[in-house]
Order: C-alpha cells, then structure tokens, then sequence
C-alpha cells in the first residue's frame, strides 16, 4: 500500500497540466513573517514581478525549486532590478498552519518576500495538485501570467528567467497609454556621456533599459521640466531603450546607441 501511494504521489507531483492562466488570480492574506496584509494584484499594481511557489512539508521538489529560485534564478535581478522581483511562498493546503510553514522555511534556509497559508484555491486555479507549481506574474495592471508549471526541474531556469525579465519590461508599460499627442527626442545618438531627454510638454519620469530589457536606471524629473541630461558614461556599449512619462502619465518611448 505505501509503494502504491509513493507512486501515485510522484505522479501527481509531476504531472504538467495543460490548462494555463494568461492572468493571475487575486488574493488578500496575511504574511506568516511579519503578519502584514498583502494583496498580490496590488503589488502587480505597483509594477513588481511576484515569483510565486506554492509547496508541500514533505516534497523534496519543493525545496530544490525553492533554492533555484533563491540562488541562481532571481538573484541576477537584485543585480539588474533591485527590488522589483517578489518571491512568495504558499503552502497548497488550507490546514498547514504558519507555524508550520515558518519552521519549514527555516529549516531550509528559504528567504523569500514573504509566506504564507492557505493557498488551495489558487494552487486549483492554475492546475491543481502539482508540487511545486511555480508562477510568475507581472505586467502591472494586466496581471498576466508568463509561467506556470506544476513540477519543477533546473532545465526550467532559462524559461523562468526569461518569463521574469518580460514580466518586468512589460510592466514599465502597464496600462499607460501612449502619448501620441506628444514628441520628445534623446540626443546626441550615439552617445559616449550624457544623453539630453527633450519633450514638448512636462516630464515625470524617464526609465531606461537595456536591449534584455532590464531597467538600469530612473530618474525623476523635478518641477515637470521638459528636458533632462542624463549620465551613461558608467552604462555599457549597447543599444538602450527610454520610457518617457509624462506629468499626465502618458508615455513615449525612444532609443539610443551608447558608444
């Protein structure tokens, strides 16, 4: 009976299900650490990438996913995207209690964001009994999914790494509309120094990024002035991508060569 039940188990702990999410599910609950509320779509809201893993106590899988995320997948971007990239831990059930799943945590060394219980009506949403299932979400306002799987295997890294960084491009943009209205142009272009940002109207902000699409830099531009220089003598050779936001928070977005 117990061979039967291992079996059946590893089963259910791999299998991939086909049903993917193109947008995350909204939630509000209360992190075990520090017992602070947090609300995933509010987070999406302010522009972070959320890597959520949902785990099980006693599932080896579990912890292998959760240390490649922690070691080799998301910590690059404390690197390229300090702070934007969100790591939560759930546990699939509704009777694991925090206690729990904090001794859990700290038995394996895990740091992620936050953790938290209770998480089977999403670990249902995105597929089901599968552990781990890993997700990612992003996209601001759009709260899309840009991975989901049930299982984990380090052939997965690449995929999660490349659905975290779209996730964090896309989110620059959000649901701003784009300021058709508007002009601005980046000179000189090359540049080796300084880049001068001129708009006809005022500027908010101005975000660059890098050809991977990783945010390198932000400014914010005081007084809604209609120009800004910008230093990139420090930025490597390549080609950079600027998102120009305007006070209406409208955007435009232009390009330039660092030399």
């Amino acid at each position: 009976m117990k061979k039967i039940f291992f079996i059946v188990a590893t089963f259910l702990m791999s299998f991939s299900y086909s049903n993917a999410q193109t947008t995350g599910i909204d939630w509000t609950k209360s992190d075990c650490v520090n017992n602070q509320s947090t609300n995933l779509f509010a987070v999406l809201d302010s522009n972070y990438c959320v890597v959520q893993e949902y785990v099980m106590m006693n599932c080896s899988p579990c912890i292998t996913g959760g240390k490649a995320l922690k070691n080799t997948i998301v910590k690059p971007f404390e690197t390229s995207n300090p702070g934007k990239v969100k790591v939560f831990q759930t546990v699939f059930d509704n009777s694991t209690t925090c206690a729990t799943m904090k001794t859990w945590a700290t038995t394996n060394a895990f740091t992620a964001s936050k953790i938290f219980i209770k998480g089977t009506t999403e670990v249902n949403y995105y597929g089901g009994m599968g552990m781990p299932t890993i997700v990612v979400l992003g996209g601001g306002k759009s709260h899309k999914v840009y991975y989901q799987k049930q299982g984990y295997s380090t052939a997965d890294n690449a995929t999660i790494t490349a659905a975290i960084k779209k996730a964090i491009a896309e989110a620059t943009v959000g649901t701003q509309e784009i300021a058709s209205e508007f002009k601005a142009e980046v000179t000189p272009n090359p540049a080796s120094t300084t880049v001068f940002v001129n708009a006809d109207a005022p500027i908010k902000s101005i975000a660059l990024f890098n050809l991977s699409g990783a945010l390198v830099q932000t400014i914010e531009v005081e007084n809604g002035n209609q120009s800004a220089a910008i230093d990139v003598a420090t930025l490597p050779t390549g080609l950079y991508f600027t998102k120009i936001t305007f006070t209406n928070n409208k955007f435009l977005q232009t390009k330039f060569v660092k030399e």
